[in-house]
């Protein structure tokens, strides 16, 4: 039998050139096995073969196996209920070749440690082919090292990319050591890992109560903080803080980590590829680093020498940046770490009066009692109607006007009916007048002069319906009782023209009414966990009525040039003279305080924001 020039016992040309190439990989293992056996298959041209590792417990590891199909269960059953009888023989003689029913199975060990590990590659054949098995295991023990070849060059390769990186590490340090202020050593540090890294952006948050703050940004030497990019960022960054751990964005399926404003940051910039890195001092995270690169991802080599890059440069960071702060700032953490005196017995009336001083500062300070949190409210409906004009005309007579209260089928407001009167007649009359054509023509007994009268009648009546049909609408009348008008001051446009679909008035029906609270940002924090409050309105301040919280809109607005979240609260019971629009004051039920902290949180957190350095 003779195939491609080359007798069955002679590798071919492809399996020699395959050899070539398996002693050169540089993949992974798995990619190896795949590899190296396809290609001693292919030498002893058999249509199946597996690789399998005897383990330190006795038991056989499946390491590569062929054919990939549904075939594939038998043949591997057949090697494992001849597998012992196979490594025996290997064992004795080095080689294995036994048959097995129609099929002949061969077989070799394979060197994959010097500490004589058995590993086995076995292959089934025709049971014809038994004259060349002999030849065939021969060829295979001239290639059954590969794999131990291939521990060694990879070995070689990790050792040189290892003692690389380190020299890059080492060479960040030195860079990063060289400046004296944060800022500057911050820029630095992103640069170099973008140039290193080849990254389109990298990024570093300063933590800062638990909130990230961009402090660099590679190659941007200003960029505004209040920027929607800067605060989604700012966003990414937080969620790998608050999970204490490194994000990479795509994500593994199978993780556990929420990287959900990863995913927002990255598809809003294209970026691609997101890797949130934390620098850490000891095990306090005081700082994140984002890396963005569209091309290709982070993989765990890189992952893990940035990491060490990172961890190499954080305390100078972090010197750098306490060293930076205000003055002000360092003398107060001095002052606290030193400061600590005790009284004597003496000046006792002096001690006396510190001690009363102090009961009421600890009373003041550490006593909690009920706070709420006060906030403007508004009531509201969900149950808004529009009203569209039907079609275009003129405003003829107006019956409501904002604020009145509406009961089904009243009138709201009348269209001018004067050109459609007229049409209306014309119409009559022409059909009257195809009505009696069609009569002459029955009469005359002309029947081409019937239908085409006939089809003009038929046209006109159409004509006529839809003008009907306009005069009808032309009267706007209200569909639902129980509603006030909102919007729509018509009286102001009598007479003036209206496109079809026009929006003319906003109705708002009275019904499902709920309490609509600006609750500024500042005390958002305070009424997270709250659920219950009461509302005053203006036009009866004397009356309070419960509210429930039912939902936060978790993006603010802006009012008054102030930043509120708005609290949709549902009331307990609803008066019939609650109207929507209604404005009163809500107080939100937000635990318990102290006093101190009630008259003095607003100033301090003003404080905090005015004279932050």
């Amino acid at each position: 039998m003779i195939e491609n020039g080359n007798s069955p016992t002679t590798p071919s040309v492809d399996a020699l050139r395959k050899l070539q190439e398996i002693r050169t990989f540089r993949g992974e293992p798995s990619r190896f096995w795949s590899l190296y056996l396809e290609t001693l298959l292919e030498i002893v041209q058999a249509p199946a073969g597996v690789v399998c590792l005897l383990d330190p417990q006795n038991e056989w590891l499946t390491l590569a196996h062929a054919p990939q199909g549904p075939n594939s269960q038998s043949y591997l059953r057949l090697f494992l209920e001849e597998i012992e009888q196979a490594r025996l023989s290997c064992k004795a003689q080095n080689f294995a070749i036994f048959p097995k029913g129609q099929n002949l199975i061969i077989g070799c060990p394979l060197v994959i440690d010097s500490q004589g590990t058995m590993c086995l590659f076995l292959a089934c054949l025709e049971r014809n082919r038994e004259p060349q098995a002999y030849p065939l295991v021969q060829s295979l023990l001239t290639s059954n090292d590969l794999y131990a070849h291939y521990r060694i060059h990879r070995s070689v390769g990790d050792s040189l990319l290892q003692k690389q990186q380190l020299a890059q590490i080492l060479d960040l340090s030195v860079l990063i050591n060289t400046d004296d202020r944060f800022l500057a050593c911050a820029m630095t540090l992103v640069n170099e890992l973008s140039t290193r890294h080849k990254c389109q952006r990298v990024s570093i948050g300063w933590m800062e109560h638990g909130y990230a703050k961009i402090k660099a940004i590679s190659h941007t030497s200003h960029f505004e903080k209040k920027m929607d990019v800067v605060r989604t960022l700012e966003d990414a960054m937080e969620e790998s803080f608050e999970q204490d751990g490194d994000l990479v964005w795509p994500t593994v399926s199978t993780t556990r980590t929420v990287v959900r404003a990863q995913e927002t940051y990255a598809k809003s910039q294209d970026s691609g590829h997101l890797a949130t890195l934390l620098l850490r001092l000891g095990e306090e995270a005081v700082a994140v680093v984002c890396l963005e690169r569209k091309n290709a991802g982070f993989d765990e080599q890189e992952l893990q020498m940035l990491r060490i890059s990172l961890d190499q440069v954080a305390r100078r960071l972090h010197d750098l940046h306490d060293r930076d702060r205000w003055f002000g700032a360092r003398w107060a953490d001095k002052i606290r770490r030193k400061l600590s005196k005790w009284l004597g017995f003496e000046h006792t009336w002096i001690k006396a009066g510190i001690l009363a001083a102090m009961a009421l500062a600890a009373f003041v300070a550490l006593v909690p009692i009920p706070y709420r949190v006060d906030a403007p409210a508004l009531l509201r409906t969900d149950r808004i109607v529009y009203v569209t004009a039907p079609f275009e005309g003129y405003i003829d007579s107006v019956s409501v006007k904002p604020g009145d209260l509406i009961s089904k089928g009243q009138e709201l407001f009348r269209l001018d009916r004067k050109d459609l009167l007229l049409q209306e007649a014309d119409l009559v009359a022409e059909s009257q007048n195809y009505l009696r054509e069609i009569q002459k023509a029955q009469a005359a007994e002309d029947l081409a002069s019937i239908r085409i009268n006939t089809a003009k009648l038929e046209q006109t009546t159409a004509k006529l319906s839809t003008t009907r049909w306009r005069l009808e609408q032309s009267v706007l009348r209200s569909e639902f009782g129980k509603a006030v008008v909102v919007e729509g001051n018509l009286e102001q446009k009598r007479g003036a023209p209206v496109r079809q679909g026009e929006e003319l008035l906003k109705i708002a029906r009275i019904e499902n009414i709920y309490a609509e609270i600006d609750v500024e940002e500042s005390e958002l924090r305070n009424i997270l966990q709250s659920k219950s409050g009461e509302i005053a309105l203006k036009s009866r301040p004397s009356e309070t009525f419960k509210v429930k919280i039912e939902r936060i809109n978790p993006a603010a607005v802006v009012k008054d040039k102030d930043n509120v979240f708005l609290v949709r609260a549902t009331l307990d019971k609803v008066p019939d003279w609650f109207r929507p629009g209604m404005a009163g004051v809500a107080k939100l039920d937000a635990g318990t305080q102290t006093l101190w902290w009630i008259i003095s949180h607003r100033t301090i957190d003003f404080l905090r924001l005015k004279l932050w350095w």
